[in-house]
């Protein structure tokens, strides 16, 4: 998956005229930005300076607005390539800015499971030090975590197109 951003220059849609361009979003500012101006001065329209995002592609259901930043549209772009979108977007929703959801993803993330039972099963099996005589009530002992997890807010859970990612609740 590759992010992209369709940039138009403001000047050509006004004068009922379609001139932009796709752009990998997944770059520095400044290089989205050297790619804008190539496609403003390429416009027909004298003094193109204006531009809007009138589309893109790949960024996991995550909205970019018309205006938005290139700083933001690069930072969000990276992250969706490093990270779940749909975590990425969980994150986003919960109010956290861009720079801030690698740090939350690396302070909160525990992996991508089938279920949150299937992580408190893994999370048993990783202490490592559970009674012989427990050993045949891990599946149930995994539940009744799981169970107390989703409802006492330890953990939060976010359906992916790879499985059920897992977040500790920060």
């Amino acid at each position: 998956m590759s992010p992209r951003i369709y940039v138009a220059s403001l000047s050509d849609y006004v004068n009922g005229r379609l001139h932009g361009v796709w752009i990998a979003a997944d770059q520095a500012p400044e290089d989205l930005g050297t790619e804008v101006n190539v496609m403003l001065k390429a416009s027909p329209e004298p003094d193109a300076e204006e531009f809007a995002i009138h589309d893109y592609e790949d960024f996991g259901g995550i909205d970019i607005g018309e205006y938005e930043s290139l700083e933001t549209v690069s930072a969000l772009a990276q992250l969706v390539t490093q990270h779940p979108p749909e975590v990425v977007g969980y994150l986003l929703g919960e109010g956290l800015e861009p720079e801030e959801i690698t740090e939350a993803i690396d302070d909160r993330f525990c992996g991508v499971h089938d279920s949150l039972t299937d992580y408190a099963w893994e999370w048993i099996d990783d202490l490592g030090d559970l009674p012989k005589h427990y050993h045949d009530y891990r599946w149930s002992i995994a539940k009744a975590m799981a169970h107390d997890w989703e409802v006492g807010g330890e953990f939060v859970t976010v359906r992916t197109s790879e499985g059920l990612a897992v977040l500790s609740h920060g």
